[in-house]
């Protein structure tokens, strides 16, 4: 998530962790059907925009064994619905992972990611996978070769790289 901050950010992402940690507690995840907050609390969180329609807070209960109660058969459901949910999706993906997919080659006036392997983006971790330009496709040197030629999408001079093809996609270095 850190690479998804703006580059002016990036050199002071310590300062912006707590909104990122709140984006993911709060979104719902594929695997789980369930957001990580309420897997945790047993309630949805309270978010700015809640705040500013003045909408009440649900979490209300006449009393403790009540809330417990509540709880309880609230918790076992979410882990019943998030365990189910966790299993399809580990099945979908190991049908995806078994299934063969053959690489068709790129033809002329394809788009392509580059890799950013510069050191510009920030430390590893934070510099950003794919470079911002986009490629597009011209030709390749030959046949059999693993180096194609691109242009930016945008107006530029073609460029020559080197390209390891995998099953699912191409891996572009500079």
């Amino acid at each position: 998530m850190l690479r998804t901050l703006p580059e002016s950010y990036k050199s002071r992402w310590k300062d912006h962790l707590n909104k990122l940690i709140h984006a993911y507690n709060c979104t719902v995840h594929d695997s789980t059907n369930y957001t990580p907050f309420y897997l945790l609390f047993s309630r949805s969180p309270r978010l700015p925009i809640d705040l500013m329609f003045d909408l009440p807070d649900k979490a209300e209960s006449n009393s403790r064994s009540d809330y417990v109660s509540k709880w309880k058969t609230a918790m076992s459901e979410a882990y019943r619905i998030a365990h189910e949910a966790t299993t399809k999706s580990a099945e979908k993906g190991k049908k995806n992972y078994d299934r063969r997919i053959h690489y068709t080659g790129l033809q002329p006036g394809d788009r392509v990611l580059v890799r950013n392997l510069s050191p510009r983006g920030g430390p590893g971790k934070l510099r950003a996978f794919w470079e911002e330009e986009v490629h597009v496709f011209v030709s390749r040197k030959e046949p059999e070769s693993p180096v194609y030629e691109l242009r930016p999408e945008q107006d530029g001079d073609v460029i020559a790289c080197y390209i390891e093809i995998f099953s699912f996609h191409a891996n572009i270095c500079h």
